[in-house]
């Protein structure tokens, strides 16, 4: 009794979120890369029946039912791949909205651990990633810096609302916090580059008192 073909990685869905069907047509793409099938999705290429017909049952393999009974009739795995490609890419008018109100509310000081605030900083950065908005090391170290506990003041998870709406220049103006005291608070912060995280750390630590737009003018002057 021949055994059952296995799927490779888990089948797209029709309410799979974007970011599942980003990863399942990346492994798609990837097989067809191994297997010199990838003009098989490219429009306008010049491929064989066979070449077509082995790419329709990968990815009709790596489809659940309801998909499967939908594309039951096509015979060109072009079409699939292009239709499930627009399908997915309009859940970017939902998500992307979403996507930028996490980024708007996300605050330093709302998370009680520098582990917390990092999870939560690349969740919502790949999120935007995927809806085609690139967030800058720039901007990720405006968010963190901007909206960081004044000194002595630990995260407690519950600020009020006056508090997370501080301006930067006002955040800068009540935090005194040392060169040091930065490094252990930033440095936690995997998301963050190094180099600018380290730059910011040059002037706490020679006692300048700069604004806070001079802090990041600094940072990328390096």
């Amino acid at each position: 009794m021949s055994s059952v073909l296995q799927p490779d990685f888990p089948r797209l869905i029709p309410f799979d979120a974007r970011r599942d069907y980003v990863t399942w047509a990346r492994n798609v793409e990837n097989y067809l890369a191994q297997n010199d099938l990838s003009d098989t999705i490219v429009s306008g290429s010049n491929c064989s029946k066979q070449e077509k017909a082995q790419a329709l049952f990968y990815i009709h393999l790596h489809l659940n039912e309801d998909f499967k009974n939908e594309y039951m009739l096509e015979r060109d795995p072009l079409v699939i791949w292009q239709s499930l490609k627009d399908r997915f890419d309009r859940m970017k008018a939902v998500e992307l909205p979403r996507a930028k109100l996490d980024w708007d509310c996300l605050h330093f000081s709302n998370f009680d651990s520098v582990t917390a605030y990092d999870s939560a900083l690349r969740r919502i950065v790949s999120q935007l990633k995927l809806c085609d908005k690139e967030i800058t090391d720039e901007e990720m170290i405006e968010k963190t810096l901007s909206t960081s506990p004044p000194r002595g003041e630990r995260p407690s998870g519950a600020h009020e609302k006056s508090k997370c709406q501080t301006s930067p220049e006002g955040v800068f103006q009540k935090e005194e916090k040392t060169g040091s005291e930065w490094e252990v608070e930033l440095s936690g912060i995997s998301s963050l580059s190094p180099g600018p995280v380290k730059n910011y750390i040059f002037w706490s630590s020679v006692h300048v008192r700069p604004t806070y737009s001079s802090v990041i003018d600094f940072m990328f002057a390096c």
